[in-house]
């Protein structure tokens, strides 16, 4: 344990235009309960470029938009809370600039792979990244759900759903990812499967999309639902966003199964679950793509082996296995995530089920696995207890509602 230090007086936030990442690290400074101020960063296509020569390994600043930015000049921070790849290489910079002063944590798959990069790294289980001192493992990603937002959400828009019969089904639906089909077809399927599990149940629905759910399948879904549902449509920049209150409010939620981050709210908020897979692609359509896919499997699958950890196996397994390991832990190699494992993580817990089951209300304990992280955090920076609650200094984008973010 790292020995107890005054509570850091000034912590930065780094964001930028991914809602996922911005989602998780602002969560995060919240449960800490320190005061922090949001770096909302705007990038260049330089960054991918320095991404793609060095990797994980970048520090640097060279691809921020420096007009549409926010400085980043001394006094350096005590820490720096970031989530994503690029917010990682100006959080490495920071660090450097402030000769290791400043303290790095890094959150999710994408920039905190290589947990020796940084102070603290937060990832996934269903990441299938490696074990290391440094890093925190959580079963999903971490919200800006909290029972007092929740409570003020649905103080709010307490009349959202006035006069609709009970049970109150939430629907959150994602959208297309590289590994997941979504098209008008399927948005319709889905609208009617929900329909038709609400008409059994006497129920109603409230749908709410995605950036990702795109306008055509919007209106196949819509069409689908027909006179059961009624759709929150997502825009872009959008304000007094009632998606909180849906939470608070729904008696029962659904969410297509490809949504890390929006199972993860649903997951918080400690209402019945039931998770909607949607079609994976079976058949990738670049042989670039297939080979990289194939390669990342196979190391995996070398690198976790069993005979690589309890002696058995031959001496060219164990030489295999000892080299997949090295390759995931320098960054070489970064697994797929098994997103099957998130589903049953969820499911263990208790609060979740496989869409297509009969509804039905259970009791099941609420998921804050934030609170247990926040601890961890401040136990290994050598920070015993949060300091008394203070305004945080915000940046614009602080005071809106959160809304429904895809992991992308």
């Amino acid at each position: 344990m790292a020995s107890i230090t005054p509570s850091p007086s000034v912590v930065w936030v780094l964001t930028d235009d991914r809602p996922g990442n911005t989602t998780q690290s602002v969560g995060l400074a919240r449960a800490l309960g320190w005061p922090h101020e949001i770096k909302e960063l705007h990038f260049t296509p330089l960054a991918r470029m320095i991404k793609r020569l060095f990797g994980p390994f970048a520090a640097t600043r060279r691809g921020v938009d420096t007009a549409r930015s926010p400085v980043l000049a001394p006094p350096w921070p005590d820490v720096v809370i970031a989530a994503g790849w690029r917010p990682a290489q100006v959080a490495r910079w920071i660090s450097r600039q402030s000769r290791g002063r400043t303290r790095t944590i890094q959150l999710g798959r994408k920039g905190g792979h290589v947990a020796g990069l940084f102070d603290i790294v937060i990832t996934c289980s269903y990441f299938l990244l490696p074990p290391h001192p440094r890093r925190i493992e959580i079963a999903a990603p971490l919200t800006q759900v909290s029972p007092e937002r929740l409570s003020q959400a649905a103080e709010r828009w307490r009349h959202l759903f006035d006069h609709a019969p009970h049970p109150h089904i939430m629907l959150l639906i994602g959208g297309a990812t590289a590994r997941h089909c979504w098209d008008s077809g399927i948005a319709r399927h889905l609208g009617e499967d929900v329909r038709a599990f609400a008409r059994a149940a006497g129920g109603s629905v409230f749908a709410i999309t995605s950036r990702r759910t795109g306008q055509e399948a919007t209106e196949a879904l819509t069409q689908g639902l027909g006179e059961f549902g009624q759709v929150q449509h997502w825009h872009s920049h959008q304000h007094g966003n009632p998606y909180l209150a849906y939470l608070a409010l729904a008696d029962v939620l659904v969410v297509t199964g490809e949504s890390e981050s929006m199972l993860a709210e649903a997951t918080a908020v400690g209402k019945p679950l039931y998770i909607y897979p949607l079609p994976v692609i079976e058949r990738l359509p670049r042989l670039k793509t297939r080979l990289k896919v194939r390669l990342k499997d196979w190391t995996v699958a070398h690198a976790y082996a069993a005979s690589g950890e309890n002696g058995e196996g031959s001496q060219a397994q164990h030489l295999t296995g000892r080299f997949s390991r090295l390759c995931i832990a320098w960054g070489i190699i970064r697994p797929r995530r098994d997103l099957h494992e998130l589903h049953q993580a969820l499911i263990r817990r208790g609060g979740a089920r496989f869409f297509g089951e009969p509804l039905e209300i259970w009791s099941c304990p609420s998921s804050r696995e934030i609170d247990e992280v926040a601890l961890k955090v401040r136990d290994l920076l050598g920070f015993s207890k949060a300091p008394s609650p203070r305004t945080p200094v915000l940046n614009p984008v602080e005071g809106r509602e959160s809304g429904n973010k895809g992991v992308e």
